[in-house]
């Protein structure tokens, strides 16, 4: 299990924090200066809070309307981020809390009446009870925190996206699917239209029931053939074209070595759709250590799945797989000693502890839990493993088991 492995109560989360939302972005459509790609309307991320915000509306009083995700907490804040005041929503209807951002912003000489809730397409928004008079709800406090982690962690990445690539827009989140993103602007046009890619991250919606990471070349380019993805990522080709990486296939492992995976898919996929769109531009290669990462990510992922293909392909023809008492070289034999394990242990559970990379070097500490099939006999191990590259491929994997002293893992 990792940091962001999807909560079971997410999606109750995500659609209240989505209504929840919309308080925000109607403040900053009626209030703030209107701009031509209706970013008036989206919300900023405020990560020393970790906390939802409108745009800074100007006047008198500059204020900004923000959204504490875990509490469900309204608050106006000044300039400075003082509390003007604050409203819990936990009970309160969606006009109830209007009438109580009306009230309180028309002391600070806004424009209250034009305040109102966004429309949107009937059957491009999520249905929810709140949406029908209802109260937001207690909910899962959990499940919202565990939200709030998926945006903070991407406008981390995608603030180092936003430094390095020519053209990329500022971050938003937009109200309307949830998701935050920032639009990159190639340098080349197709009959005068300008060609983009999106990247961002949705809390989940109707394509896939749970979060994930996407980059989307515009206009949909062919789908026939579809470049390989790196970071577990696929290409979704259903009513809109894009690469994506779901929560679900993160591989266990610490936040680091999951930031590594997403850049990797990112970084992949970028190119990726910049080649897909005809275009020259092309973002820096993955770093040294986010491919050997994403490496040992799929390695461990071959052994969770029992492909014992994928483990063996990452080898050269002369590699060697090494654990104690005994070595296997080549891929071949590397293929037969791992489907002949996964014939005999499932489920494999791996949870990555660390990961330290060198030039063309990584040591990896991670927990390995096996049920032999048979018997149903479960076994721990902790394992320490020196793995050697050349060319993005495994020259040596040396493998040092412990038995002893390690700790279950988690169901």
């Amino acid at each position: 299990m990792t940091p962001l492995t999807p909560h079971p109560n997410l999606t109750d989360a995500r659609l209240q924090l989505h209504y929840a939302i919309q308080f925000m972005a109607m403040t900053g459509h009626a209030l703030s200066l209107s701009q031509p790609d209706h970013s008036h309307s989206s919300l900023d991320w405020l990560p020393e809070q970790g906390w939802f915000s409108s745009q800074r509306i100007e006047g008198p009083t500059p204020f900004r309307v923000t959204l504490d995700p875990v509490s469900l907490t309204l608050r106006v804040v000044g300039s400075q981020g003082e509390k003007i005041a604050a409203l819990e929503l936990i009970g309160q209807t969606l006009d109830q809390g209007l009438s109580w951002l009306q009230s309180v912003l028309s002391p600070l000489g806004t424009a209250v009446e034009k305040l109102q809730f966004l429309s949107y397409p009937p059957d491009d928004f999520p249905d929810h009870a709140v949406a029908h008079g209802a109260a937001f709800a207690p909910g899962d406090a959990a499940a919202r925190q565990q939200l709030a982690s998926y945006y903070g962690l991407t406008h981390d990445c995608l603030s180092q996206w936003v430094k390095e690539m020519a053209g990329a827009s500022a971050i938003h989140i937009w109200p309307h699917h949830f998701d935050m993103a920032t639009l990159v602007t190639l340098p080349e046009t197709r009959n005068g239209q300008a060609l983009t890619i999106g990247i961002g991250l949705s809390p989940g919606d109707r394509s896939y029931d749970q979060p994930y990471w996407y980059v989307s070349p515009y206009p949909d380019p062919p789908t026939d053939p579809l470049p390989s993805l790196e970071g577990g990522g696929h290409w979704h080709t259903q009513h809109w074209v894009g690469a994506v990486l779901t929560a679900s296939t993160l591989i266990p492992g610490t936040v680091p070595a999951l930031i590594a995976q997403i850049n990797a898919f990112i970084t992949s996929a970028v190119n990726a759709s910049a080649e897909l769109l005809g275009s020259q531009a092309r973002i820096r290669d993955m770093p040294t250590s986010a491919w050997q990462i994403t490496l040992i990510q799929r390695a461990a992922n071959a052994w969770i799945n029992g492909d014992a293909d994928a483990f063996a392909e990452l080898f050269w023809a002369d590699g060697e797989f090494m654990v104690p008492g005994n070595c296997w070289i080549g891929p071949v034999a590397i293929r037969a000693v791992a489907a002949n394990f996964a014939a005999a242990y499932a489920p494999i559970k791996i949870e990555i502890q660390r990961i330290l990379t060198m030039a063309n070097q990584a040591m990896v500490e991670w927990h390995w839990q096996e049920t032999e099939i048979e018997t149903g006999k479960q076994s721990n191990a902790a394992d320490a493993i020196v793995i050697d590259f050349q060319n993005r491929r495994i020259r040596r994997w040396r493998e040092y088991i412990d038995t002893q002293s390690c700790m279950s893992l988690p169901e």
